[in-house]
């Protein structure tokens, strides 16, 4: 199942007030974004933090829920806020950005899977 930017949006603004976290574990997804070498992606279900093997930015879980992971980046710079969203077990990696000047910009670039 692939979910629209548009519902990923909205849904990332009521995830925010709505956290439903998981027992205490560590998830594990491969990625690919532009169908480049592969990216693998820990989350830290305790910690509420994820990280990247490429060196990319590291992030803050916003929330986990049965069909996504929704992660802050936390890369400080030329945007409000950038939020990430896995989609789970296997879907599409959404990149979500909030800028300064008030545009927002929404993009389905990659995939991911869930490793078990």
């Amino acid at each position: 199942m692939h979910l629209s930017i548009s519902s990923v949006f909205a849904g990332t603004l009521a995830f925010l007030f709505v956290p439903t976290y998981l027992n205490a574990e560590v998830i594990y997804f491969v990625c690919s974004w532009e169908n480049k070498a592969g990216i693998n992606i820990s989350v830290d279900t305790e910690a509420l933090t994820a990280s990247r093997d490429d060196g990319g930015s590291s992030y803050k879980v916003m929330n986990i829920t049965e069909k996504a992971v929704f992660l802050q980046l936390e890369r400080p710079g030329w945007y409000r806020v950038a939020v990430q969203v896995l989609e789970r077990p296997a879907g599409d990696w959404h990149d979500i950005i909030a800028y300064d000047d008030g545009r927002v910009s929404a993009v389905a670039g990659g995939t991911c899977i869930e490793r078990q």
